[in-house]
């Protein structure tokens, strides 16, 4: 039995040795392979959906005024941009009272600017006071340059809106806003 043993230890042993003596032969034709772990594709940033441009008007004291008195705005914009504001009066005569006016978001700016003073005048009735709200400088009435002294556009109020809608027609709508306000006239 011990022979039997023997024989078998002997046999494990050279097969473990030939295995052993394959691997090596073997190993003299293996060539080192280095492989970087895949690393996924930056993908690019997901734009976030643009913020839109949102605009306050408000007159400053009452909505509704006598002839002679003082009228003053406060505009305001949630975006950094410029402010547009137009009066169409009761008689249908539009006045560009600022234009490319700086804005800053946030912030409440009063039109007229301190020291111009503007004041109600005949005929009664509503006067529609627009306000604009633009990311970007507007080619509007006064050749696109900042203005803050009140002049007469030769348009309607009809006629305001029409070239407001022109002239506004190739920019993104998240890039402006638009709102008004009636302020009525008395006697």
């Amino acid at each position: 039995m011990v022979q039997g043993r023997r024989e078998f230890l002997t046999l494990a042993a050279g097969a473990v040795l030939f295995g052993v003596r394959e691997a090596a032969a073997a190993s003299k034709d293996l060539v080192p392979e280095i492989v970087k772990p895949s690393r996924p594709k930056p993908q690019p940033p997901v734009a976030e959906a643009p913020v839109p441009v949102h605009a306050s008007l408000l007159p400053v004291g009452p909505s509704s005024i006598r002839i002679g008195a003082p009228i003053r705005f406060r505009i305001r914009s949630n975006r950094s941009g410029f402010g547009h504001v137009y009066i169409v009066n009761a008689s249908g005569k539009t006045v560009l009272l600022v234009e490319n006016l700086p804005l800053k978001a946030e912030r409440s700016v009063e039109v007229p600017k301190a020291g111009l003073l503007i004041r109600a005048s005949a005929p009664t009735g509503d006067n529609e006071v627009v306000f604009l709200a633009t990311r970007d400088r507007f080619a509007g009435f006064a050749g696109g340059g900042t203005t803050t002294t009140p002049t007469d556009i030769q348009t309607s109020g009809a006629g305001l809106a029409a070239q407001l809608e022109t002239r506004l027609s190739m920019t993104a709508r998240d890039r402006w806003a638009l709102t008004h306000v009636t302020v009525r006239v008395v006697d």
